[in-house]
């Protein structure tokens, strides 16, 4: 059973890397190209409008898909009444921002951001079709049509993208971007999906779900209001291009440990679901998973602050030089945000949503004292306390987990401090030896394989039990 389980979880992960990959990857990589096309004002102006488009995408899902995938007795009617709620909950939310957008493009000083908005808007109705059929999906273990699906979208949205940006279209390539992938992944999830909703809602199957969905969706809410306070401030204390610039850092800082926590969480998610009535195992899988998670994410964001610079001036041109200081003040905080991510999974699992709404709660009040005291000293000074905040995001989640599966914020650090030693000694051997040269991509190359190079020979000398723990997750794969 414990192999069976091992083995769906493995796979689970390169499927659902392959969904992230082909999404955030592959939209990555247009970006790059967009942001030549385009100027910083033009994410500025798409910064703001995705504070209310997300705000409004956890409030349609309600925390639906993860009650679905965690009630293990669902049944047709609970995946019905969650379709057409999340349908009317997105209709009512495009109506709100339609009439408010006047209003918000004025508070922002863009007076383009009302029709933007109102276009833009158009792709909360078209996703919430879907979801429910995603989430079935998940709880089958089927991440490969997801990520078949999600690599077709973002290749032709892209290409329309690109286009309308050669011609000049600016911040509209950005939002028919958004619309085309939406609509392309939405048709195909009801083609290939052999469940469709039966004409019935049931209030007995809304109140369960939302029961347990409903601290869900404050918790949701908190949390994704608190990610875009930054945008919030910027856009209305300093100017679009301001925005577009830390914003285009914090996406790049943020990039990696955002699909990798994904990755972990959609993966992870459904397998401590079957073992959460077992504890022993339960803590096992979370320590097992916390240690592999940090070993592979915390190298990454060492390379990536130490060759920050480079990295931009190659990629993106020296006209995005200035995000260079959020890339590398953000990468070192952001690399602990798989961890917090874990240990907010384990919670949900468990059934517990309380204390994630209790966590969030507190974690948030933190953070808007530290945004309030931080906003003064400019750009620099946030991206400072953002950083400063991971630690604190993760401190305050832990106190749960102990509750749950007896692992501590202690217990979790002690596990860390040598991976955090390997990167601070691998970061000093790259920055050596990266500066010794002054062409970027010669920079990036140089220093990318010294970096790999060191910390795997840390890794080989001092924590051989770790890499025999990837190479058994590796064969698993392989099966």
């Amino acid at each position: 059973m414990e192999k069976d389980i091992k083995s769906r979880a493995a796979k689970s992960v390169v499927w659902s890397f392959a969904e992230k990959l082909s999404v955030q990857g592959i939209g990555f990589i247009i970006s790059l190209i967009l942001a030549r096309l385009l100027v910083p004002e033009d994410y500025g102006v798409i910064a703001i409008l995705h504070i209310f488009i997300s705000v409004a995408t956890v409030f349609i899902d309600g925390g639906f898909s993860n009650a679905l995938i965690q009630n293990q007795k669902r049944t047709e009617k609970d995946f019905s009444t969650a379709f057409y709620t999340n349908i009317g909950v997105a209709c009512f939310c495009y109506l709100i921002l339609f009439f408010v957008a006047p209003y918000l493009a004025d508070f922002f000083l863009q007076p383009l951001l009302k029709d933007v908005m109102r276009i833009y808007g158009i792709s909360l109705i078209i996703s919430s079709f879907a979801l429910v059929q995603k989430s079935r999906f998940y709880i089958n273990y089927n991440f490969r049509i997801i990520a078949y699906i999600s690599f077709i979208a973002i290749v032709l949205g892209g290409i329309v993208a690109i286009f309308m940006a050669y011609k000049g279209l600016g911040v509209w390539s950005l939002v028919w971007y958004h619309i085309i992938v939406e609509l392309i992944r939405t048709v195909s999830l009801w083609l290939l999906s052999r469940w469709k909703p039966s004409l019935c809602f049931s209030r007995q199957s809304f109140y369960t779900i939302f029961g347990f969905g409903s601290k869900l969706l404050v918790a949701n809410m908190i949390n994704i209001i608190a990610a875009n306070l930054p945008t919030f401030m910027i856009g209305r204390l300093f100017n679009a291009t301001n925005l577009g610039l830390f914003n285009r850092g914090q996406s790049l800082a943020y990039f990696i440990p955002l699909n990798f926590s994904n990755v972990l969480t959609q993966a992870c998610y459904p397998v401590f679901c079957e073992v959460q009535n077992d504890g022993q195992r339960l803590r096992f899988f979370f320590v097992k998973y916390v240690r592999i998670s940090f070993v592979i994410i915390s190298p990454v964001m060492t390379i990536l602050a130490v060759l920050a610079s480079p990295l931009v001036s190659f990629v993106l041109t020296d006209k995005w030089l200035p995000c260079v200081p959020f890339i590398q003040i953000l990468a070192i905080g952001y690399m602990f945000d798989p961890v917090m991510r874990l240990n907010a999974n384990v919670i949900n699992v468990t059934g517990h949503s309380e204390y994630t709404l209790y966590s969030e709660i507190f974690k948030k009040t933190i953070l808007l004292f530290i945004l309030m005291t931080t906003c003064w000293l400019g750009l620099i000074g946030m991206a400072i306390g953002l950083a400063l905040y991971s630690l604190v995001d993760l401190l305050a989640v832990s106190i749960y987990v102990k509750k749950v599966v007896g692992v501590n914020f202690i217990n979790e650090m002690v596990m860390l401090v040598p991976q955090i030693l390997y990167c601070a000694i691998t970061g000093i051997i790259v920055s050596f030896c990266s500066n010794l040269f002054s062409t970027p991509i010669i920079q990036l190359v140089v220093g990318t394989l010294t970096g790999v190079f060191t910390y795997a020979l840390l890794m080989l000398i001092f924590s051989r039990s770790l890499i025999g723990d990837l190479v058994k997750l590796f064969n698993m794969i392989k099966k």
